[in-house]
């Protein structure tokens, strides 16, 4: 399924990718989004954790990371980059989840586009 944003500055309105996933873990998580070679635009991000000191870090395979949620607790946070997508560089974008040493829920919903 795909979200289109009205972008005022262009004709054609922008096509997104849509990734959701609900996860129970006890341990660390990978979601791989891109292509080795593309770059990645994020646009939105919605994440909610039901534990405290939960850790969503999104970045790349080469270890840098660009952006770090916390839950605390019963935690909804929700990032909207449309205005300036955060860009990812063509190093294989990844997030990775890394919860408390608990059985933890946690609810992630991202809307991006693989720049060419």
């Amino acid at each position: 399924m795909t979200l289109t944003i009205a972008d005022t500055r262009v004709i054609q309105p922008i096509e997104l990718i849509e990734r959701s996933d609900e996860i129970y873990q006890t341990t660390p998580y990978l979601i791989e989004l891109g292509i080795v070679g593309r770059s990645l635009d994020l646009y939105q991000l919605l994440f909610s954790a039901n534990v405290t000191n939960t850790v969503v870090k999104l970045g790349s395979a080469l270890g840098i990371v660009y952006l770090i949620l916390q839950g605390g607790g019963s935690t909804a946070i929700y990032c909207d980059f449309s205005d300036a997508p955060l860009l990812f560089p063509q190093y294989n974008p990844n997030i990775l989840i890394t919860p408390p040493d608990v059985l933890v829920k946690i609810d992630l919903t991202i809307w991006y586009r693989l720049a060419s």
